[in-house]
C-alpha cells in the first residue's frame, strides 16, 4: 500500500490537497486516466471453463487446467504453457484461485497457491469418496504475496494417500492477480 500512496502523491495538488488539474481548474481526462492506471494496473489471469479435460496426480503437481488467459495489464502474463501468471513490476500482489473438479477414486487432494513454486496459502484439503462427478471438490483459495519481477504464481494440487496418480476431472477454474500495494 505504501508504493501505491506514494504514486498517487503524484495526482494531487500541493498547495490545495486536492487532485490536480489543467490552467482551467477542471480535472483532465488524462490526470484520470493516469490516476486508473495507477490504481488498477497488475492484474491478469488464467481460466478454464467446465469440461471434460483430465489431469494424473501423483505426489505434487502444477494445476493443468488453466490455460486460457484472462485480460491482463502490461505488466503481468498469462502463461497458458506452464499454467501460471508472471509478473514485471515489484508489488504486493492478492491472488485469487477458484477450482472445482471430480474423481472416480475415494482420495484425499489438497490444492495450495504457490509463488515461485514454494506454497503462500495452507493447503486446502479436499476428501473425495469416488462416485464419480456426483462428488465434486469446490475450492477458493486467497493469499497474499509479495512479488518481485520475474516471480510467478500458480497452483499446485498434490494427492494426499499417496497410493499412485489419481485422474481429477476439471469442473472450471481460475487464477487471478491484482497489485494492491
Amino acid at each position: 500500500m505504501v508504493a501505491t500512496a506514494r504514486a498517487l502523491d503524484y495526482f494531487l495538488n500541493e498547495d490545495t490537497g486536492k487532485l490536480r488539474n489543467d490552467s482551467s481548474g477542471e480535472i483532465t481526462p488524462e490526470v484520470l486516466r493516469d490516476l486508473g492506471e495507477t490504481l488498477f494496473s497488475g492484474y491478469g489471469g488464467l481460466y478454464k471453463d467446465n469440461g471434460s479435460e483430465t489431469q494424473e496426480v501423483d505426489g505434487t503437481e502444477v494445476y493443468g487446467f488453466l490455460d486460457t488467459p484472462l485480460d491482463c495489464s502490461t505488466d503481468v502474463t498469462a502463461n497458458t504453457t506452464d499454467k501460471r501468471i508472471e509478473v514485471s513490476v515489484d508489488g504486493v500482489y492478492l491472488v485469487l484461485a477458484s477450482l472445482a473438479f471430480y474423481t472416480g477414486a475415494t482420495t484425499s487432494v489438497s490444492c495450495s497457491i504457490c509463488k515461485n513454486a514454494s506454497p503462500i496459502t495452507v493447503p486446502l484439503q479436499a476428501s473425495l469418496k469416488g462416485v464419480g462427478n456426483q462428488t465434486i471438490a469446490h475450492m477458493f483459495l486467497a493469499g497474499i504475496a509479495e512479488l518481485t519481477g520475474g516471480d510467478y504464481v500458480d497452483v499446485r494440487v498434490t494427492e494426499e494417500f499417496g497410493g499412485g496418480p489419481v485422474t481429477i476431472t476439471n469442473r472450471g477454474c481460475s487464477l487471478v492477480v491484482l497489485r494492491i500495494g
